[in-house]
């Protein structure tokens, strides 16, 4: 398991630059370093948004929209704790 503080950029292109604990990043580059993450075993992220600067709701609905689809097992459901 691995915590990530990120802050979530508009433009899905957005580089990834240095924040406490993580980065500011956009969805793509998010995409590709949790595919890396995967590919050397870690298998749990916690992504905090406590460092956001985009509202809450629409950084959520990013994530839904264009990062977890990515990672979907197949099971029929994805829950949330």
């Amino acid at each position: 398991m691995q915590p990530l503080y990120i802050d979530l950029q508009e433009d899905d292109n957005f580089m990834p630059q240095p924040i406490h604990l993580g980065f500011k990043t956009g969805v793509n580059y998010l995409n590709t370093y949790f595919h890396h993450l995967k590919a050397i075993g870690v298998n749990h992220v916690s992504i905090n948004l406590r460092f956001n600067s985009n509202s809450m709701e629409r950084s959520l609905e990013r994530l839904a929209e264009k990062v977890l689809p990515e990672f979907q097992s197949n099971k029929k459901e994805i829950t949330f704790s």
